[in-house]
């Protein structure tokens, strides 16, 4: 098998492994302090031994009783027996004692294994407490030996647990984060942000996702320097494309004087044309000039409810050609900051836009809605609805929708990216959606703090 060369495999695969020692270190280093943390101290056998043969020599066989009463509290079942194998306060010693205590000898200490779960051990009493007894007892470790068992084992597997998240966790930070930056830059640059870029921490990455922030910055640079020749372009043949419009329109109006009746009835038709170009480059300069990044707007306070609402009477000359009505509702001034010019020349192409492409003989409404945060300009008109992907796209410049029946291709096709280009360089957002019963709302949102 062809492993893949160095970086992120071998960065995953060492990090796994890292987590893998780390995770078995810890449960080591858990497991021993719980044992010293939860293990009994020790039984001090010998003392344990001298004090029974106290006990019974001051206090006789109803005070061994209730020494033995509180050893076995302590899980040590004790029993002080004599030389002849009888346990001193006269009770029977249990079966696996009787045997253990008559076959082995009682003047030096002794253990061994008991029934399951517990072990067996006698040593003698010291000979100047009381001479010839000894001290035999079997230890449990039944269900508190095994409830410290299940404690250990559930406490080592919840530490490893929590090992396996932090190092998942830096784990999947250390891939994740990356990702993140290069999906918030690619958002800028498809918002019109082109001079976003990842930035130096994943650049720095020795790795494929290092290579990836490297190509995608590559990339956005191209997009840049394409995008700017492009407006660059737009300037260019705007600005010398004036100058012969002016004389072309200059020529119309001595053509104009000079000629007869019968030629100039197409001079009209003439100036009609030269107006229409000259209003297109004029248009195309100010998209030019309002392109995101490339200006800084002058901000003031702007009230968009006298601003709707003249634009709105404005509107209603040209929709009253089609029958149309505009419907216009307001909740009180909506103050926001920007440049009073530009949101002008951004609500307008929208109105306009729904005039233009609105069905004839139909209703126009123009909502104007103000929170605590925005400021929302709503435009709606009934006509032809449009696919998913022109409803994005209609904001681009020059874009006309395939197969569109309604309103006359008069249009530049400028207006809606110029819209879109005002409200970003306002730090607001401008959207557009299929009306529920056939056209298009547009919805123009603006921040009141921006």
């Amino acid at each position: 098998m062809k492993l893949p060369r160095a970086g992120l495999y071998w960065r995953i695969f060492a990090l796994l492994l890292v987590a893998q020692v780390v995770i078995a270190a810890g449960s080591v280093a858990l497991t021993l302090l719980l044992n010293r943390a939860i293990d009994p101290a020790p039984v001090d056998w010998p003392s344990l031994a001298a004090d029974a043969g106290k006990v019974y020599r001051d206090g006789g066989q109803s005070a061994l009783r209730d020494w033995r009463k509180l050893r076995f509290r302590d899980g040590i079942v004790a029993f002080l027996v004599d030389d002849e194998g009888r346990s001193a306060d006269g009770d029977a010693l249990p079966p696996p004692l009787v045997y253990w205590v008559l076959m082995t000898p009682g003047d030096e200490p002794l253990r061994r294994d008991g029934p399951p779960g517990r072990w067996r051990i006698q040593l003698p009493v010291p000979a100047e407490i009381l001479p010839g007894y000894r001290l035999v007892a079997m230890v449990d470790e039944g269900p508190g030996g095994r409830s410290a068992f299940l404690f250990r084992i559930a406490t080592v597997a919840v530490v490893a647990v929590i090992l396996i998240a932090i190092v998942t966790l830096f784990l999947t930070r250390s891939l994740v984060q990356p990702i993140v930056d290069l999906r918030r830059v690619t958002r800028s640059v498809a918002a019109g942000e082109y001079s976003k870029r990842v930035g130096i921490g994943a650049l720095s990455r020795q790795d494929e996702l290092g290579e990836l922030a490297a190509d995608f910055d590559a990339m956005a640079e191209r997009i840049q320097e394409q995008f700017q020749a492009q407006r660059q372009l737009f300037r260019d043949v705007s600005h010398e494309l004036k100058s012969p419009l002016a004389r072309l329109q200059l020529a119309i109006e001595l053509l104009r004087e000079a000629a007869d009746d019968d030629r100039g009835r197409w001079l009209p038709r003439l100036d009609k044309e030269a107006q229409a170009l000259s209003s297109m480059l004029d248009r195309i300069l100010v998209l030019a000039q309002v392109e995101p990044g490339s200006f800084e707007v002058r901000k003031g306070e702007v009230d968009l409810e006298p601003l709707v609402a003249t634009l709105v009477e404005d509107a209603r000359f040209e929709a009253a050609q089609k029958g149309q009505t505009i419907e216009v509702s307001t909740a009180g001034p909506a103050v926001v900051r920007g440049n009073w010019v530009l949101l002008n020349s951004a609500i307008e192409n929208v109105i306009r836009n729904a005039v233009h492409y609105g069905r004839p003989d139909s209703a126009i409404t123009v909502d104007l809605a103000a929170a605590a945060d925005r400021a929302t300009v709503t435009v709606a008109n009934r006509g032809e609805s449009l696919r998913g992907a022109d409803l994005q796209r209609i904001f681009e410049p020059f874009y006309r929708v395939p197969g569109m029946r309604t309103g006359a291709p008069s249009g530049q096709g400028v207006g809606l990216a110029i819209t879109r280009n005002v409200v970003q360089a306002h730090q607001g957002t401008v959207t557009a959606s299929n009306h529920p019963e056939g056209g298009v709302i547009v919805r123009i949102t603006l921040p009141t703090g921006g």
